[in-house]
């Protein structure tokens, strides 16, 4: 049964702003050519606080299992110090809020990113499809000064403190406690620009103001194919370059589970590409293979495994695979230089290449990599012809040397199934045998994704001149305890990790596990483009948005046997730009929150671009790559819980 599609647009225009009521028709507009037929405006004098919050509570009330929900909100956004904050009482040292049209410097009026998980929280109780949009400043984390003329900033000035204030964060924690730590796991969130950062309003060719985010959105959605089966990834893709084109410094992103199919719950086998853009270009547009004044580059530098010589195939915008017969051409990679490289186009002959404007967001995706293979040993007299033909063919894997070789994942042909091991021995998966209708497309995205996970856990430590201070261990009646390197802990004990910035400039944070699985998953899901740190700042993993310490609770795989702990492995990641780190993960895996049916038939692996086992330089021409510092922390995780 398919429900009803609902969307709640709230304006708030205030401060300056001239084009939010717009770009809430406007986009009204887009989302009614999608389907959506119950669309609710709250604008004027109705986006005051308590008329947001109540429009956002009828929704709720409103909203069944079946139905799709988007909240969209255009106008300010803040983030300003919390006056109330002192270490260790319970509260975070800065705020973020919209801006309702009541606020004012007489009573703080603002809507607490806090209060908006909360709401979300129930919201997705009513429905799991949800998509949270919100073109503001300060955007990431939350459920426009202007620097050129034509550009106003969605932002007002930091302003935070009264009693209003106060007993709203004194009501925070017992609410805090029912949401999701890090990430609700169920909705889409679309932001217009990172926590730290502004975005901005625009006088667009038609001498209109609108939100250079919304402007973006609405031209990837009015793309879509009809019937096309495309991700959110795919969408954000495009719709990122759109306005980076036109204001560098706000970049767009998607948090959640961005592999979503639009306005769907289903989830999309995304490759993660990366963005291939022109940049510098004099004209409106360029084609694959005949750029037009601007150079062809690719959003991706060493960390990520960009390293000269690489091939990318260029595919249609909000393409989320690679299809050779749709492909636009190739990008090999000339040189790297910072978070972005330099390629050659080459057009595929016979292609039907268009026009891309400028800052259009190809999806580039991972061809061939000068490095070499994973060797998988392969036993068993009965190994199937057409899987050694599979394994043969995959990007990352090759066969080579015996089951038991140290340092190799295997894979033995054994009474009626192919078992998979990790390096270590203990078995992964046991796929059964049933004649040439097997499919072993399961038994190569888990040698592809032990592969990987052991390319990570050897990846060099980085060059980046930086100092982080780690800290790892269980949370037990809301305080810390220490946990040291190779310790064992337990299923059900709730975990925290503490990064702080020691150092005298700014980084970009990721702090990614390794289960037990060989499961890679970006822990810090708020921030997938790297939590910015200034020098002295930190990021603790199992602190609620409102400052209170619950940790993230440990959970074992699904379907990997009980027999005895096993190593798992934190990555900590320090870099001197922001990068996409989803491109290091290889599943949908939920840490510390409930998972779906789905998730749990969804245990495979993104492709991505691997990386050289020991390479820490990159070779001549390279031209450095984005520098990083990586700190790996490795311990036991006991199946049982604690006695």
């Amino acid at each position: 049964m398919t429900g009803t599609r609902r969307a709640l647009l709230v304006g708030s225009q205030t401060g300056g702003l001239e084009g939010v009521e717009g770009d809430v028709e406007r986009m009204a507009a887009a989302l009614a050519q999608q389907g959506f037929a119950d669309l609710r405006r709250c604008t004027g004098p109705d986006a005051s606080r308590d008329g947001i919050l109540g429009a956002y509570d009828r929704l709720i009330d409103d909203t069944r299992r079946d139905d799709t929900v988007c909240f969209y909100y255009s106008g300010h956004g803040n983030r300003a110090p919390n006056p109330g904050y002192r270490p260790g009482n319970g509260t975070p040292p800065a705020l973020q809020y919209l801006i309702p049209t009541d606020d004012g410097p007489e009573a703080f009026r603002g809507i607490l990113s806090f209060e908006l998980s909360r709401y979300l929280a129930r919201l997705t109780e009513q429905t799991r499809n949800v998509v949270v949009i919100l073109d503001c400043c300060h955007s990431a984390l939350m459920s426009r000064a202007a620097r050129d003329k034509g550009l106003l900033p969605k932002a007002a000035p930091s302003r935070a403190g009264d009693a209003t204030l106060a007993a709203l964060l004194k009501a925070t924690l017992a609410a805090d406690a029912l949401l999701n730590v890090e990430s609700n796991p169920w909705a889409v969130r679309l932001v217009a620009t990172e926590a730290q950062s502004i975005a901005y309003e625009r006088i667009d060719e038609n001498g209109q103001s609108v939100g250079a985010f919304t402007e973006a959105l609405r031209q990837a959605l009015s793309e879509l194919p009809a019937g096309d089966q495309v991700s959110w990834n795919a969408v954000m893709l495009r719709a990122r370059e759109l306005v980076m084109s036109r204001i560098p410094d706000q970049r767009p992103g998607v948090e959640g589970p961005g592999r979503r199919r639009v306005w769907a719950v289903d989830e999309i086998r995304d490759q993660r590409p990366l963005a291939l853009f022109f940049d510098g270009g004099a004209g409106a547009g360029a084609s694959v293979g005949v750029p037009l004044g601007g150079e062809a580059k690719l959003r991706g530098g060493r960390l990520l495994g960009v390293v000269p010589g690489a091939t990318y195939g260029v595919m249609p915008a909000d393409s989320d695979a690679y299809a050779p017969e749709r492909a636009l051409g190739t990008a090999v990679v000339e040189e790297v230089a910072g978070s972005v490289a330099r390629v050659r186009l080459e057009a595929r002959p016979g292609a039907a290449v268009g026009s891309a404007p400028v800052g259009a967001g190809l999806p580039a995706f991972p061809l061939s990599v000068p490095f070499a293979k994973c060797r998988v040993a392969v036993g068993g007299a009965d190994v199937p012809a057409a899987f050694s033909a599979r394994l043969a063919a995959s990007r990352y894997l090759t066969p080579g040397g015996l089951p038991g070789d140290e340092q190799a994942p295997s894979v033995t042909a054994e009474p009626g199934a192919l078992v998979v091991r990790d390096p270590e021995g203990d078995v992964l998966l046991e796929a059964a045998l049933a004649g040439e209708a097997t499919s072993f497309d399961g038994v190569i995205d888990c040698l592809e994704r032990v592969a990987r996970a052991e390319d990570l856990r050897k990846m060099d430590p980085g060059q980046l001149d930086a100092t982080l201070d780690v800290a790892v261990g269980r949370v037990v009646n809301g305080q810390r305890v220490p946990v040291e390197e190779g310790e064992t802990v337990h299923v059900g004990d709730r975990q925290f990790i503490s990064v702080e910035n020691a150092g005298f400039a700014p980084v970009y944070v990721a702090v990614l596990g390794i289960d037990a699985a060989h499961e890679c998953q970006l822990l810090l899901r708020r921030a997938p483009r790297g939590q910015r740190l200034a020098p002295k700042d930190g990021v603790i993993l199992g602190e609620s948005a409102s400052g209170a310490l619950l940790g993230v609770e440990l959970s074992w795989p699904e379907g990997l046997p009980r027999d005895r702990p096993r190593r798992e492995s934190l990555i900590v990641i320090a870099a001197e730009e922001e990068q996409d780190f989803m491109l290091l993960t290889t599943g949908s895996g939920t840490r510390g929150g409930a998972r779906s049916a789905l998730e749990r038939r969804l245990q495979q692996i993104r492709a991505g671009t691997p990386r050289a086992r020991g390479d820490s330089g990159g070779g001549a021409g390279d031209g450095g790559g984005t520098e990083y510092l990586l700190r790996r922390i490795d311990y036991q995780l006991d199946p049982a819980r604690r006695s």
